[in-house]
């Protein structure tokens, strides 16, 4: 909804005068298009929006990507996988319920850090295993988690 003048910017309907809606409530019309676009899981879910901070931090400056992972107690969890580097680093304290649910908040927080499914597969798919050529290398850094 525009705030100034209360009409959805999706769809067009005008809801000036209905004493039930505020301005910056989402369009209840259940037709609109805005209905299509799931909202920003940051905006959304406030948990996620912190772990997409911490994430922000410990990474900055690298490619990463969020993945659904089983944590060492049997539990979905999510993880961070940065590009070129072995393995992924456990975000503590979020366990999930099922794999859906991991997969949904992974899918989620990569598309509000501007990856598409396919950009989080080849950073996923980067962190298996060395490389011939890098094979000698050390690891340049170990991190403990988010």
């Amino acid at each position: 909804m525009i705030e100034s003048d209360m009409i959805c910017s999706s769809c067009g309907r005008d809801y000036r005068g209905d004493d039930t809606l505020k301005p910056g409530d989402a369009c209840p019309s259940d037709d609109c298009p805005s209905h299509d676009k799931p909202r920003d899981i940051t905006n959304r879910i406030l948990e996620a929006a912190i772990i997409d901070q911490k994430a922000a931090g410990a990474f900055a400056g690298l490619r990463y990507a969020f993945v659904a992972v089983i944590d060492p107690e049997g539990f979905w969890a999510l993880g961070v996988a940065v590009q070129n580097e072995q393995g992924y680093s456990p975000i503590h304290g979020k366990r999930f319920d099922s794999h859906v649910e991991a997969k949904a908040w992974a899918t989620g927080l990569n598309e509000h850090i501007g990856l598409s499914d396919d950009a989080a597969i080849q950073i996923v798919c980067s962190t298996m295993g060395k490389r011939k050529r890098d094979a000698h290398r050390l690891p340049s850094r170990t991190r403990t988690g988010v």
